[in-house]
């Protein structure tokens, strides 16, 4: 509903190569999408390209992506862990943290305590800030919306104006669903921003990871379901942009049933991780393994490798 920036800023310098061994000349960011619980497929994508050995240079997310993709690339968690963390927050939990950092009364027990085990695991991602991660990726990007600005805001590794922000403020801001979580307060250029989800201005960020200073050369997006997809298909600049770009673009989307799983508790949450997993097949790994090393043309050049379709999986 409100207006929404048509491109992130294009003049920030490119971030500087960091030496971690032998290197490829592709550059892959992969792009975790808004999707709220959903987001553990998330986890499950990650795992499967490990797995695989895939490289990640660039991480960039929104919402429950830019959790994800923020305690993986910020605190190098292992995904292990990841995984446990987010196979005990259900729907309720979730919502009793709402209320929780609103100051208002939570149930007690187990309830409670896995409300401060969250604001813990958020707090530790405060003290992280853009350039200096600790985590296997080389670059982070989180994509919130500005409400003083009423537009986006890109916080990134390498950017001047937001390289030495606290991923840990901009990512409770990216997470923030309108009128249940607050909107969060950071300082950015001698003002207050206040941010809120990222899931306002997009619910897939690619566009930001091509731009500098993230400057990828190829991307995985991992979309999950929701209606602000849609929304984004309409969009001109979207549709502009996937025309110039689709040649390099990889988007998965597991198929997940949240009417069925997210009530199932534990059991129906680890099958919406498996959906993640599954939904990278052995093609598109092949297409990835192939732009690690010959990465394919910018927009308006002829390249080594088209366009691969969206690839699905159902759970």
């Amino acid at each position: 509903m409100a207006p929404v920036s048509e491109r992130p800023d294009a003049e920030r310098p490119d971030v500087t190569p960091a030496s971690a061994g032998t290197r490829g000349p592709g550059r892959l960011a992969v792009v975790l999408s808004t999707g709220g619980v959903g987001g553990i497929a998330h986890l499950g994508a990650l795992s499967r390209l490990l797995e695989a050995e895939i490289r990640i240079d660039v991480l960039v997310g929104a919402s429950a992506g830019a959790l994800v993709a923020s305690y993986f690339a910020a605190l190098g968690d292992p995904l292990a862990v990841l995984i446990e963390d987010a196979a005990r927050t259900s729907l309720g939990r979730l919502l009793a943290f709402a209320l929780h950092l609103r100051h208002l009364p939570v149930p007690a027990g187990e309830t409670r305590e896995h409300c401060r085990r969250l604001e813990a695991r958020l707090l530790e991602l405060d003290g992280v800030v853009f350039d200096a991660l600790r985590g296997p990726a080389r670059a982070l990007g989180v994509l919130a919306f500005d409400w003083r600005g009423l537009r986006a805001f890109h916080a990134c590794t390498g950017s001047p104006s937001t390289g030495s922000m606290s991923v840990g403020r901009v990512v409770r801001g990216s997470a923030s669903i309108p009128f249940v979580f607050p909107p969060v307060r950071v300082a950015h250029d001698g003002r207050s921003r206040f941010l809120s989800d990222g899931g306002l201005v997009r619910s897939l960020p690619l566009e930001w990871a091509f731009e500098p200073p993230l400057s990828a050369t190829h991307a995985l997006g991992v979309q999950l379901p929701t209606l602000r997809r849609r929304l984004d298909g309409l969009l001109p600049a979207r549709r502009r942009f996937l025309r110039e770009n689709g040649g390099r673009i990889v988007v998965v989307e597991p198929r997940i049933r949240l009417g069925r799983n997210v009530f199932r508790g534990r059991a129906g949450l680890e099958e919406i991780l498996q959906s993640g997993r599954q939904a990278l097949d052995e093609r598109t790994i092949a297409v990835l393994r192939r732009w690690q090393e010959e990465p394919p043309a910018r927009a308006g050049e002829t390249g080594p490798a088209g366009p691969l379709p969206t690839r699905h999986a159902s759970v």
